[in-house]
């Protein structure tokens, strides 16, 4: 018991049972996909559940039904199943209202920041004369926009990568008015 302990902040969760129903209220909360080690790093990051109390939560809820493990693009997401769903709706209560909101806030927020990263690619290169930032905006098929841009040194092409990070879409709107007649 000491081993769930371990970690654990103010107002997170010391019981297996109470974890259960936190990762189940948690999935049945989200539209997103979500891995097991995402999941588990928001719930330790913050002091939600430790790595034992988290772990051994998981393994009980896939051997119960609750969950599932879903293959898509080569990744195992968790899949909440209808007993999972069924125990989130009937037993949430038992999980302070503060806690169950804070927690699907950052999830929430965690997946929306992990998948505008994952769209939006940036990288340096060292070339003979400075640097090559390579840019790219992708999708599901092919990539709305890639380009390479030539920098005199690493700080120009650093701050060039921060300003396409800041602003992707803005970029891609100015570049399609630009070339095109498509007015976004």
């Amino acid at each position: 018991m000491d081993n769930y302990l371990a970690g654990v902040g103010p107002g997170g969760i010391r019981e297996i049972y109470d974890a259960k129903i936190l990762i189940c209220y948690t999935l049945s909360c989200i539209k997103d996909r979500i891995t097991k080690e995402q999941m588990a790093s928001i719930f330790y990051n913050e002091g939600f559940v430790n790595y034992f109390l988290f772990s051994d939560a998981i393994g009980d809820l896939l051997k119960s039904n609750h969950i599932s493990i879903d293959e898509y693009n080569g990744k195992n997401f968790l899949k909440i199943q209808n007993l999972g769903i069924e125990t989130a709706d009937r037993l949430r209560n038992n999980i302070p209202n503060s806690l169950r909101k804070k927690v699907v806030r950052l999830t929430v927020k965690f997946l929306a920041e992990y998948r505008k990263n994952k769209d939006y690619i940036s990288i340096i290169h060292k070339v003979e004369d400075g640097y090559v930032l390579e840019c790219r905006i992708t999708d599901i098929g092919s990539d709305l926009l890639s380009f390479k841009i030539f920098a005199p040194d690493i700080n120009q092409a650093e701050f060039m990568e921060s300003k396409f990070k800041q602003s992707p879409i803005e970029i891609y709107k100015i570049f399609l008015n630009t070339i095109s007649d498509i007015d976004l």
